[in-house]
């Protein structure tokens, strides 16, 4: 289980100066950066025009060095290279938690402890490599929730090779933890986006409700450039994930960056991308990682065993033809 999130970046992003180009009265702040081995992109109005460039830096800050997996010094990393665990930070332990809760919700397709069977293929430093059968075979003893117990805020682990990597929920969770802030101090108006996973209230710069593009999910377009659909949202939290940008090939072999947690090998199946629209941004985040690994067929069971999740749904059928199977909630947001 890996997210891809590079499909969504770019096109909200776009979206984003798009509907700036035609201003109300009323001036938007809008600040951009790098987080958590991604960019982030947020746009809000303040009544007084405050710059909450600190505060909300603040934020990304406890969260990386909480979770990064791409700073040595983080309390994750800390923990992987732990022998039996470590406590941890609150930030962490209610990540772990959360995911806790979405593996057993998800029959396992949502897995953070993936992270040795995501090292071994190669997606972390981009090596893009085969392991042996023997060597999944052997990761493979150290993959599930069982792996894993929080007591408080001891993380604890079975065995000192398990490894846990959130990068599935961590931008979530991020925009969840933004969003909760702007909300406390009265912010009405705000679009929040963290490496794709996105969540607004109110209006845009355009006094309208805000507007976010799916792309079509073709391997050669630039992101934004073609557009499969465009969803009005305020209110609740929009996150895509899609794999058929990330994919290497080996010996004619095409390997996707999505890896399944019950195999320890790429997802093979005919779903492209999933776009889930929910009331938080970190379910909505695991959920689309979990149902990228389901494919389509189990991903629509599961959605009608469990209503109130609205999914956006591209695949391709035996001839390769992209085809759509959405809900009916998200089919009311489609203005485009």
């Amino acid at each position: 289980m890996l997210n891809n999130r590079t499909c969504s970046i770019i096109l909200v992003t776009l979206l984003l100066i798009t509907s700036c180009s035609t201003r109300t009265k009323r001036e938007y702040r809008q600040i951009r950066g790098f987080a958590q081995g991604t960019t982030f992109n947020i746009q809000y109005y303040h009544p007084q025009n405050r710059d909450l460039s600190d505060p909300i830096g603040q934020i990304l800050e406890r969260i990386d060095s909480s979770m990064s997996v791409y700073r040595d010094n983080s309390i994750i990393n800390a923990f992987n290279a732990s022998q039996e665990g470590i406590e941890v930070d609150s930030l962490l332990a209610q990540v772990v938690e959360q995911s806790l809760q979405y593996h057993r919700q998800t029959n396992g397709a949502f897995d953070i402890t993936v992270g040795p069977l995501v090292k071994a293929w190669g997606f972390y430093a981009r090596q893009n490599q085969v392991p042996s059968d023997d060597t999944i075979a052997h990761l493979m003893g150290f993959i599930g929730d069982g792996m894993i117990a929080l007591d408080g805020l001891f993380l604890g682990k079975k065995h000192a090779e398990v490894k846990i990597d959130v990068n599935a929920i961590a931008p979530g969770f991020t925009v969840d933890r933004i969003a909760a802030y702007f909300e406390k101090i009265g912010i009405k108006d705000y679009l929040v986006e963290v490496g794709g996973e996105l969540r607004s209230l109110g209006n845009s710069p355009r006094g309208t409700p805000w507007r976010v593009g799916i792309d079509r999910p073709d391997d050669h377009a630039v992101s934004g450039e073609n557009l499969q659909a465009i969803i009005e949202i305020s209110g609740q939290s929009l996150v895509t994930s899609g794999n058929y940008r990330k994919f290497f090939m080996k010996d004619g072999v095409r390997y996707s960056h999505t890896i399944d947690p019950t195999t320890g090998r790429p997802v093979e199946h005919s779903l492209l991308s999933a776009t889930v629209l929910d009331s938080t941004s970190a379910r909505a985040d695991a959920l689309a990682t979990a149902f990228m690994v389901m494919g389509k067929d189990k991903a629509i069971q599961w959605l009608q065993a469990n209503p109130g999740v609205e999914v956006y749904l591209i695949y391709s059928d035996e001839k390769g033809n992209y085809q759509v199977w959405m809900s009916e909630g998200i089919k009311k947001r489609i203005v485009d």
